[in-house]
């Protein structure tokens, strides 16, 4: 009877063993191919790997992080929360509380080694609650993040983008504070409260802010492409590309940096050469949502309509959840005239985040080209509320108060005061702006003005911009002392 029961137990404990290194053997396989499908893009075959991983071993640590990132790379805010989640309430690692029997301790776990971070944890959380507008969670989460880790800078800077997201730019600017006094020897803190002050039209406080990150962290990449957005965004295209050539250089497999310097040359009208920068970013980071979605834009500028529409499609059905998407496929519907799809599109992006100036400032252009000039004023409005330091948003309704073929919605004095302002945000070096001021000057009356600044306009063109010829013919009304009128759909 002694030795059948030994026999027994030895059964059993050898079945265990075989069980665990089986299960072994197949997490390592499983995870080995959920890398691989997150390399090729397959970001849907990838989070099924990981969910096969977990069943296997639903505490495993690798799985849940890589697929609450992937949930997240997909719109799916809910899954990559609940992922999150179950991390943060996994067991601790204790080397003395161990099983007593060796043979019923973990047998792998790719992250027992290197488990994250609750503090990041909790912000990556927070981030993905913000994407879902509960802010009052995010915010939550952000600050347990800081308490976790208050030194650190970058938990500072999430919870400052929360506040961002959230439409409070006073909590914002706090936080971002916050973060620089966190690490005032590091780039982190400037570099993002340098992109918030950008962000905000104040050019001057956001290059006081970069230029202090790079003088701390000289080949930091990332605050070199937060100068050049900066630069980009005042219309000084010369140095942005520097500094992106520069970030390239020291970081030449962050696809981001391509992505920047290709809305750069499109700046420039480099067609060719920003289009293989955005095609050099998928070939980094293939079937990513953003990334073709950003090429489709690129593409509209070029005026390939049609395959502008495929990429951002594309885009859409890898995150349906990112309200941009929507908002940039809208704005590509306008142009073909179809504004009932366009509106269908921007109403859902407000729906998804009713918070982002560039939304409504859109949804304002589809308004004014359909010539509706009450929805499309009270958009412009609303935008230039969100972000007043938008250029943007002041010259849409600038163009809208200074070209309206309807004489009651025509304001040339408020169209030249917009206008002003827009230019003076981007030292009167983006065309579409200075050619703006030139209309508002005719409104009033002032066509000396107006001539010089559509003269001007001409400068920051090639001959093969799309919008040479309209110039032409602005620049010879306001010859003849004739204000210029928006013709309908135009």
């Amino acid at each position: 009877m002694k030795s059948t029961v030994s026999l027994l137990v030895g059964g059993v404990l050898l079945s265990l063993i075989l069980s665990g290194c089986s299960h072994r053997d197949e997490i390592i396989r499983l995870s080995g191919e959920a890398t691989d499908a997150e390399r090729r893009g397959q970001h849907e075959l990838a989070i099924g790997k990981w969910n096969a991983v977990l069943k296997l071993d639903a505490h495993n640590r690798q799985a849940l992080l890589s697929r609450a990132a992937l949930y997240e790379s997909v719109g799916k805010w809910p899954d990559a929360a609940a992922d999150y989640t179950a991390y943060l309430r996994l067991p601790t690692n204790n080397p003395d509380a161990r099983p007593r029997f060796t043979i019923f301790r973990r047998r792998y776990d790719p992250m027992e080694d290197y488990p994250a971070e609750p503090a990041w944890v909790h912000s990556r959380r927070a981030w993905t609650y913000a994407k879902k507008g509960d802010f009052e969670k995010a915010i939550a989460d952000g600050n347990a993040a800081i308490q976790l880790a208050p030194r650190e800078a970058d938990y500072h800077v999430l919870l400052a983008h929360v506040y961002e997201m959230k439409g409070d730019p006073d909590g914002a600017l706090a936080a971002f504070t916050k973060a620089v006094q966190a690490g005032p020897k590091q780039a982190a803190g400037y570099m993002h409260r340098g992109g918030f002050y950008a962000r905000r039209g104040q050019f001057a406080e956001a290059i006081t802010n970069l230029d202090e990150a790079l003088r701390l962290e000289p080949h930091n990449s990332r605050a070199l492409m937060q100068r050049a957005i900066a630069f980009l965004r005042h219309g000084e295209f010369d140095k942005a590309l520097d500094d992106l050539d520069d970030a390239i250089s020291t970081t030449p497999e962050d696809p981001e940096l391509y992505a920047i310097r290709g809305t750069t040359l499109l700046q420039k009208d480099k067609y060719q050469e920003a289009f293989n920068d955005f095609n050099h970013c998928l070939l980094l980071r293939p079937n990513d949502p953003l990334a073709l979605a950003r090429r489709g834009r690129a593409l509209l500028k070029k005026g390939n309509i049609e395959l502008a529409l495929e990429d951002i499609n594309h885009a859409l059905q890898l995150n349906p959840g990112e309200a941009y998407f929507y908002s940039w496929r809208g704005g590509t519907l306008a142009a073909t005239n179809r504004f009932d799809e366009a509106l269908k599109d921007l109403n859902h992006a407000i729906e998804l985040n009713g918070r982002e100036q560039e939304f409504y400032s859109t949804r304002g252009y589809v308004y004014n080209k359909k010539g509706d000039y009450g929805k499309a004023i009270e958009d412009y409005k609303r935008a230039m509320e969100l972000n007043p330091g938008s250029p943007e948003a002041f010259n849409n309704l600038a163009w809208l108060r200074a070209t309206c073929p309807e004489d009651s919605f025509r304001d040339g004095k408020e169209a030249l005061n917009l206008a002003t302002r827009a230019c003076e945000l981007t030292s009167f070096k983006f065309q579409n702006l200075v050619d703006t001021l030139a209309a508002s000057y005719a409104e009033v009356g002032d066509f000396d003005q107006a001539i010089k600044y559509e003269k001007q306009s001409f400068i920051l063109v090639t001959s093969t911009n799309k919008n040479y010829a309209k110039m032409q013919e602005r620049l010879a009304l306001y010859e003849e002392h004739k204000p210029f009128r928006q013709k309908p759909n135009e």
